[in-house]
């Protein structure tokens, strides 16, 4: 069973206004384009990071070249820019963290193969302007290339005027590989690289977070001490030392230094790590169909102090999104789920109005702002479709399927404890009607395979 480490937040008192809804498409569905992270900015508006943008496959080599995008969004959903980045041709390119600067410029780690050059990889640092344009781009071509990876160099974090980062280097007597602690300026000149604390590069990334007070709190699987946290001054002073009580890919942490991660089980936790409340995760569970399982993706600080959990829940039949709002103690107070396509790469923030705004990086990358209760407005529900729409739903006779383009389809149609009930099939057809006049009322599971892609959606008998 996944876990899901929460740290205590102070509570805050605050007046809830009417939040308005809206839905952006960024990229076409399935495009070659995905993005794993969203940030609001200092404006209120949101930004993500588009890896596979312009990719080209090399099919007798078995390899690609992509370039990278910055996208930005204002608080209404319109897209203020897309700006592509070819950080170098013939490379394979992939960004693992990104950051707004106190300035509102942008700053971008990840890792980049070389195509053409027997394979050399190593890690990218790349700053932009506020609009998204290409400030200077860093390539630590010395470095092992660790931190190509999803799971390497995870994160960056800024002091206003320098930043640090974590990278891999060959060192030791043996030449073992390592992660260690760099700082850089803001131009991207190498300060500091911290050798007295060394994180091994097998198993566990590690992962930096800052508070307010430039308070570092580093999660490692130290070479020494094995897997703690460590709080750190910018400095690099430590002053306190703990066992991880789990590890995580997944974490948020607040302005006074306190800590969320984990999938599912909410762990909360104090800032000095030093006494946790437990909820087990059935108290957040989504009941909807037999064999269901679900795994929180993200999660994120909320403005009363309490916690916004994104996460997917699927079956053999369908797979969905769904949204939890806690308060600091992790008692829920909502929790929506969402008929999805797919559901990959999903993150939330919350928008400045307290709605919440969700990113599905699947099939076709979708950004989706809700209200403060999470609740979406009927045209957001074309974050959940594709290719193919359905319709009048609920239904009472027949349903039509309507696809975009000539398909040949099997349709299976499931109630909610699993059992198929319906199978049907469409030829090279734009649309598709299936009887349902004799169906019990109730709700249904419909679910459509193509030669590409499985949609799902449910289905309300009326």
């Amino acid at each position: 069973m996944k876990k899901l480490i929460i740290i205590l937040l102070p509570f805050f008192i605050t007046t809830i206004n009417y939040a308005q809804t809206w839905t952006t498409q960024i990229t076409p569905n399935n495009s070659s384009e995905s993005a794993f992270k969203l940030i609001k900015t200092i404006d209120g508006g949101f930004v993500t990071v588009l890896d596979g943008v312009d990719e080209i496959d090399n099919i007798p080599q078995n390899i690609s070249y992509n370039k990278i995008a910055v996208v930005k969004l204002d608080v209404n959903g319109n897209i203020v820019f897309n700006k592509k980045i070819n950080v170098q041709d013939s490379s394979d390119v992939r960004i693992n963290d990104f950051i707004e600067l106190p300035t509102g410029e942008f700053l971008l780690s990840g890792g980049i193969i070389e195509k053409t050059y027997n394979g050399q990889a190593s890690s990218i640092l790349v700053k932009t302007t506020a609009m998204g344009d290409t400030l200077w781009i860093v390539r630590n071509s010395g470095k092992s290339g660790a931190c190509n990876s999803v799971y390497g160099c995870p994160n960056l974090i800024d002091f206003s005027n320098r930043f640090w980062t974590v990278d891999a280097l060959l060192s030791g007597p043996f030449d073992t590989l390592n992660y260690f602690i760099y700082e850089y300026d803001y131009n991207g000149n190498l300060l500091n690289i911290n050798y007295q604390d060394t994180m091994v590069s097998y198993g566990f990334p590690p992962k930096l977070f800052k508070d307010l007070n430039d308070t570092v709190l580093v999660l490692a699987d130290w070479k020494v001490e094995g897997i703690l946290y460590k709080k750190m001054d910018a400095l690099l002073n430590k002053f306190n030392l703990s066992p991880s009580p789990f590890m995580s890919f997944k974490t948020t942490i607040s302005a006074n230094g306190n800590m969320a991660d984990g999938a599912n089980d909410l762990f909360i936790v104090t800032g000095q790590i030093d006494s946790i409340w437990h909820h087990a995760a059935a108290e957040y569970e989504f009941s909807w169909g037999v064999g269901t399982s679900q795994a929180n993706t993200n999660i994120c600080n909320t403005s009363d102090g309490g916690y916004a959990i994104i996460g997917d829940t699927w079956n053999a039949i369908v797979n969905n999104i769904y949204l939890i709002k806690t308060d600091a103690l992790g008692n829920q107070q909502f929790g929506e789920m969402y008929w999805s396509v797919t559901t990959h790469n999903i993150d939330v923030v919350q928008a400045n109005d307290y709605g919440y705004v969700m990113m599905n990086g699947g099939a076709g990358l979708w950004i989706v702002k809700t209200d403060q209760n999470g609740t979406i407005g009927v045209e957001e529900s074309k974050f959940f479709k594709n290719e193919v729409e359905l319709y009048p739903n609920p239904a009472n006779d027949n349903i039509t399927l309507k696809f975009n383009q000539p398909t040949t389809a099997q349709i299976y149609l499931y109630n909610l404890a699993g059992q198929q009930i319906l199978v049907n099939q469409t030829h090279h057809t734009n649309t598709h009607k299936i009887p349902v006049s004799t169906l019990p009322k109730g709700l249904y599971i419909i679910k459509i395979k193509t030669e590409k892609n499985i949609f799902t959606n449910k289905l309300v008998k009326q």
